[in-house]
């Protein structure tokens, strides 16, 4: 499990790194993340095929959002990326890495909005969009490190 970890999270920061330079998450990466998924050691056939109903149901959930809004709340990379994490996490790490990347996501938009606050200047419409990889990424290698911990009892 230790050799997987270290692959999913430098492919994980690899896609965080990405996203917040250019803004677009490479297919490759969604596909390393999809192939760990598939490779994960801890999970029997039983497990896979209930992930993948998970990310099927992800997927079309986020495409709706993508679709309503019209492109403009998410990009199509995140929609793989979403469909992605539901398809590598297990059920209690989509909880984790959910309310992580929230905690972060809150704690950046706070920062954004302290730094603009003495100005009345707003901010380019292109510079308000947030690269969702960065956040998404982190939450979802706290949630492994959180889940292998409580599995091994809390033993670091």
């Amino acid at each position: 499990m230790t050799g997987w970890m270290i692959i999913t999270c430098a492919v994980l920061l690899y896609t965080a790194a990405a996203d917040s330079r250019r803004r677009k998450i490479d297919r490759k990466s969604v596909l390393g993340v999809l192939f760990l998924g598939l490779t994960r050691p801890d999970r029997g056939t039983e497990e896979l095929c209930r992930d993948a109903g998970t990310a099927l149901a992800v997927f079309a959930v986020i495409l709706a959002v993508y679709i309503v809004s019209e492109g403009r709340a998410l990009g199509g990379g995140d929609v793989r990326l979403f469909s992605a994490e539901a398809f590598l996490l297990k059920e209690n790490e989509m909880i984790t890495a959910l309310l992580s990347t929230a905690v972060l996501l809150l704690a950046y938009c706070l920062y954004i909005r302290k730094q603009h606050a003495g100005s009345r200047q707003i901010p380019a419409a292109g510079s308000r969009q947030i690269p969702a990889a960065v956040f998404l990424c982190p939450g979802m290698i706290l949630s492994l490190f959180v889940s292998v911990f409580m599995k091994n009892g809390l033993k670091i």
